[in-house]
């Protein structure tokens, strides 16, 4: 199935990070509750790797394409959006020098527990933030943009969209 509308190809892309969020959350829970495994941390891992490479891709769509062409008719959501933006990729920052300092045998008294904590703080806000574009910022653009700012919209993204098929 070919996705054309901008805003279902978004919220496609939302369904495949939180299907991420969820594996991280769940090996991040284990590690907590069990205590350090491999192939907990490989599970860890590939789902930071998903955000590091297909949600700073979504998020950078949203920041180029979609928040500007918003931001002409509403500028708080907006800029909230990409405060919450700024902050997803701090804290992602360190998970992943966790990760690095795990992988380089770095491993010291506080690094798996700050994992699981960041980890955990990761999956709150992302998800969060997701459910906010998902209900709010997502139908006020459809509501709000015109149809030449749609069109505009759709052929940004389809321009840049890699998954679009489902």
């Amino acid at each position: 199935m070919h996705v054309s509308d901008p805003i279902e190809i978004l919220i496609k892309e939302h369904e495949e990070g939180t299907h991420y969020l969820q594996q991280l959350h769940i090996a991040s829970m284990y590690i907590s509750q069990s205590g350090f495994s491999f192939d907990a941390f490989m599970k860890l891992g590939e789902a930071i790797r998903f955000i590091d490479n297909e949600l700073r891709t979504h998020n950078e769509k949203e920041e180029q394409y979609l928040f500007p062409l918003l931001e002409r008719h509403v500028g708080n959501p907006v800029r909230t959006m990409l405060e919450e933006h700024r902050e997803l990729w701090k804290l992602f920052a360190r998970i992943r020098q966790c990760v690095e300092d795990i992988e380089e045998g770095r491993i010291y008294a506080t690094t798996v527990k700050e994992l699981v904590v960041a980890s955990d703080q990761l999956y709150e806000l992302l998800l969060n933030h997701i459910n906010k574009e998902n209900e709010v910022l997502f139908p006020m653009a459809k509501a709000m943009l015109t149809q030449e700012e749609y069109e505009q919209l759709k052929e940004s993204l389809l321009g840049v969209s890699i998954r679009t098929a489902g």
